[in-house]
């Protein structure tokens, strides 16, 4: 299946620039629906994600979950009913009934150190951590949408390539054929050229399948069916500067992949005072109501029952509240360093990538494109061998190819900074 290509200009609201409409019929994942709009821009794979996702249902289900365990938190112990009777049932005086005492009482623990309110921390501790996670699968969910949108461009460029590779394999093919024909070549020429026709129709198949691939992969993560929608394709050759390291780090410093560690150390602080509480014993107060059957009397009860800690005074749980402290603080300068790493790798990628692209653009390709010009010209005048044709077609063929991966690259490169960054956190809070 072929697509079409038309040149159109746009600007996507993220600030990458849009430009090439590519057509094409791939990827029809289960449970897709339909798309109406003919035109699948990076930000309408965004927003459509967003909206569908399972993964953020999830988290958004994990975050009311956390929240009614938060409600949870706050309540108070049930008190308890107890019915007692004593003395019936025996002989003597003590059959039957009429000499039972009945006694009616309702108990209930109060609870001290403050230990309902050191719950309603660490479970307003979860809240906190589970919507910055929905936050941080937000981010995930956008990343890998753009990755996938990007790949789909760039096997759409190599398919391009492929058909164009192929059309021009035939096309020598054809003259080579012509010369055999007039003894002007021996026919080992045709041969070659019939398997570089072969390889290069091979290769189409093959950029077909990974176009499909990489189709299929943007459809399941937005949930569409994208059976003849097109897209826009320029964001892979112009993009905007690339933002400064300082500017980066501002934002990795500031980003929810440092902030959860912030939020568990805090929670594990709630914790701590929790556990602490736990030490403090609390009284169970008992008041109640007793009949005596036998004198026709009745009495008030009030017991009041206290633990003892001799035995457990909760060490253990408090010790390691205070080693999950110390972890996630320093799981939390752990995880700066691999952010820090990961920024200065993907920022030196980016920009290795896209010198590489503009240099083999401006002046390997414009060469390599002339070279296969003159061999063609020189092998129909007779002047060059057919392996001198053949030569400036793979080199030709192989610049171009590194172009396309180059572009590929720079642009996961910087969807990963844009990750690492939460650069595009705005987009994700003015949803809510």
């Amino acid at each position: 299946m072929k697509p079409k290509i038309l040149w159109t200009a746009a600007v996507l609201s993220m600030g990458l620039p849009i430009g090439l409409h590519v057509h094409a019929a791939y990827a029809n994942p289960d449970n897709a629906i339909p798309y109406n709009n003919r035109v699948l821009t990076l930000n309408d794979a965004i927003t459509q994600a967003l909206e569908t996702s399972p993964r953020l249902k999830m988290a958004q289900a994990t975050i009311s979950a956390n929240i009614a365990g938060e409600r949870q938190a706050a309540a108070w112990s049930n008190p308890e009913f107890a019915l007692e009777v004593e003395n019936f049932g025996g002989g003597g005086a003590y059959r039957r009934f009429q000499s039972a005492e009945i006694s009616y009482s309702l108990s209930q623990t109060i609870e001290l150190g403050g230990k309902r309110q050191a719950r309603r921390a660490v479970a307003a501790g979860d809240r906190r951590i589970a919507e910055i996670q929905a936050e941080r699968q937000q981010l995930d969910l956008l990343h890998d949408v753009t990755v996938a949108y990007g790949n789909v461009l760039s096997m759409m460029e190599r398919y391009t390539l492929a058909q164009d590779q192929s059309r021009l394999a035939d096309e020598v093919t054809a003259t080579v054929r012509r010369y055999v024909d007039a003894a002007r070549d021996p026919l080992v020429q045709l041969e070659k050229a019939e398997l570089a026709r072969t390889t290069s129709s091979i290769a189409l198949a093959q950029a077909d399948r990974d176009l499909s691939t990489a189709k299929y992969t943007l459809a399941a993560l937005i949930g569409l069916d994208l059976q003849g929608i097109a897209f826009d394709a320029s964001v892979l050759a112009h993009r905007p500067a690339l933002p400064s390291i300082g500017d980066l780090r501002n934002d990795v410093a500031s980003s929810p992949d440092l902030a959860i560690y912030d939020l568990t150390a805090e929670k594990g602080r709630a914790t701590l005072a929790a556990e602490k509480a736990q030490a403090i014993p609390d009284p169970n107060v008992t008041l109640g109501f007793r009949q005596f059957e036998e004198s026709g009397h009745n009495a008030f009860l009030l017991g009041v029952s206290i633990p003892i800690p001799v035995v457990n005074r909760n060490q253990g749980n408090i010790e390691r509240a205070r080693q999950e402290i110390v972890y996630a603080e320093s799981e939390r300068m752990q995880s700066a360093r691999d952010l820090e790493r990961a920024v200065m790798t993907a920022y030196q990628t980016a920009q290795m990538a896209e010198q590489e692209a503009r240099l083999l653009e401006t002046s390997a390709l414009p060469q390599a494109e002339k070279a296969l010009k003159l061999s063609r010209e020189g092998y129909e005048r007779g002047r060059f061998d057919y392996l001198e044709v053949l030569d400036s077609q793979r080199t030709l063929h192989d610049l171009q190819i590194q172009i396309i991966d180059n572009r590929n690259r720079s642009f996961i490169a910087r969807a990963e900074l844009d990750r690492l960054s939460a650069r595009h956190r705005g987009l994700i809070e003015g949803r809510r």
